[in-house]
């Protein structure tokens, strides 16, 4: 049970939907990881990793703007503190889910959707294709390091995993999502640095064996983000761009409003308004300089940044971030240690992402990147 705690919690996160909440998506997810943390917690008490416990401590001493974005904070430290997990059986049984939405993806791109009860107005083009996470970029984000852990490596992957990618790959495709393309770059990155850097361990009597070692994680990998690619076309990169770097000036001085501690858990929403006006005030003076400037289309009440590394530090301070840092060194660690590549680069993968999106503020993402960290730490695959 103890191990199988995190499968089951992505799995379930990776498939939640409640047409009756607020946030059909968001708050099923989220309820599933703080019980999925509480249950973990008692479980594994007193053997919790000791370099999550200050980021359980700055969420307990911080404002919380809202018992949602608290709770979900708190459930993940925790989660990241005592979670444990096989690596195989979270791939197979996670894999097994993701297939699943992968399905739901493909017939909402087909003009099929059968979850249309719960979104009746999620928009036209590529916003219909929003899975069961409640938008396309949510589901590239989660079904990518899926994805990354289902692909061929030194270590046989479950069959019915590896016909999953036959799913799941189409599903990334036609989400169309420049960050996914990002991450699975970062990915294949790592994937080549660290069988680089495990070569002589893993072929010590010459440098063709080596070179086979090497090969099929970075050919995958390389498969994979040209499969990606395909789903950019016609896609305007510059606009996404031009997009993240407004809402990057607009937040970016807050940063020392609050340098230690932040503005508080769930602050953004609240002080955008604010923020925003400060920065056009600093360089309009009425209305006509505002809308002769092409960064007004994207002037707009924001939930979050789209840049969690900037977020962390406008809502937790420098004292979060960093803390969030000493939480991730131990599983990154034991990662780069593992003979499995594939791991690192899912969370490689994740962590890239939040780079120029937020998923370290979306429950389903914090449950996989917590389950990640757990087969990381506690397998050796």
């Amino acid at each position: 049970m103890r191990r199988a705690l995190p499968a089951i919690a992505v799995s379930v996160t990776l498939l939640a939907a409640w047409p009756a909440s607020q946030s059909a998506f968001h708050d099923p997810k989220r309820w599933v990881l703080v019980v999925a943390a509480l249950i973990g917690a008692l479980i594994s008490l007193p053997k919790w990793r000791w370099t999550a416990l200050p980021l359980i401590a700055l969420t307990a001493v911080q404002t919380w703007h809202g018992a949602e974005a608290g709770l979900q904070a708190m459930a993940f430290a925790w989660a990241l503190a005592s979670w444990q997990a096989d690596l195989r059986q979270f791939t197979r049984l996670v894999g097994a889910a993701a297939a699943v939405v992968g399905v739901v993806v493909l017939l909402q791109a087909l003009g099929v959707d059968a979850l249309g009860f719960a979104t009746p107005e999620v928009g036209d083009g590529r916003l219909s294709v929003y899975g069961t996470l409640g938008n396309p970029d949510f589901v590239a984000s989660m079904l990518l390091p899926i994805a990354i852990l289902l692909l061929p490596s030194r270590h046989p992957r479950p069959v019915e995993g590896l016909l999953g990618l036959l799913i799941i790959i189409p599903a990334l495709i036609v989400t169309r999502s420049f960050a996914t393309v990002l991450s699975a770059m970062v990915a294949g990155v790592v994937v080549s640095i660290h069988r680089h850097a495990l070569s002589p361990t893993l072929s010590p009597s010459g440098r063709g064996r080596s070179w086979r070692s090497l090969r099929k994680p970075i050919l995958a990998m390389c498969g994979l983000i040209a499969l990606l690619g395909v789903g950019l076309i016609g896609r305007d990169l510059g606009q996404t761009i031009a997009g993240r770097g407004y809402l990057v000036s607009v937040a970016l001085p807050h940063v020392t409003d609050a340098p230690l501690l932040g503005h508080g858990l769930g602050s953004t929403v609240l002080a955008w308004p604010t923020w925003e006006l400060s920065f056009w005030q600093a360089r309009c003076p009425d209305a006509a300089c505002v809308s002769a400037d092409p960064r007004h289309v994207f002037a707009a009440l924001q939930d979050h940044v789209h840049a969690d590394w900037l977020e962390w530090m406008l809502e937790r301070g420098l004292l979060g971030f960093f803390a969030l840092l000493l939480a991730l060194s131990a599983p990154l660690l034991a990662a780069w240690k593992s003979e499995d590549s594939l791991l690192l680069a899912a969370m490689s993968a994740l962590l890239a992402r939040s780079l120029v999106d937020f998923p370290l503020h979306r429950p389903a993402d914090l449950c996989l990147l917590a389950a990640l960290a757990a087969c990381a730490t506690s397998s050796r695959a």
